[in-house]
């Protein structure tokens, strides 16, 4: 091998080196970028479900606190508790040995 054929050699190695460093350099700072991107999305996505929630807690608890004052709601309550205690139990045994009832 002449010298101008051991330069060439040597300086090809030398770019490939720099191109390699330079790409896997480039694709750390990518990474890098991609998993903040993904952080700051899962934080106001959470931000944003934690939000629905609360206020899906809120038009609940308003739901119940208008069914339960009505008067209508708490009197077929009131039937069914007795119509239960006419019927001897017979619904609570069921449902304590695992069998259904078909009427």
């Amino acid at each position: 091998m002449n010298v101008r054929t051991k330069i060439y050699l040597l300086l090809s190695i030398l770019i490939l080196c720099l191109v390699f460093f330079a790409v896997s350099f480039q694709l750390r700072v990518y990474y890098k970028q991609l998993l903040s991107d993904f952080e700051e999305r899962s934080e106001q996505r959470a931000y944003v479900f934690q939000a629905e929630q609360d206020a899906t807690e809120i038009r609940m608890v308003q739901i119940a606190t208008v069914i339960g004052n009505s008067p209508k709601v708490e009197q077929l309550f009131l039937l069914g508790k007795h119509a239960l205690e006419l019927e001897g139990g017979l619904w609570r045994r069921a449902y304590r040995s695992g069998q259904s009832i078909i009427i």
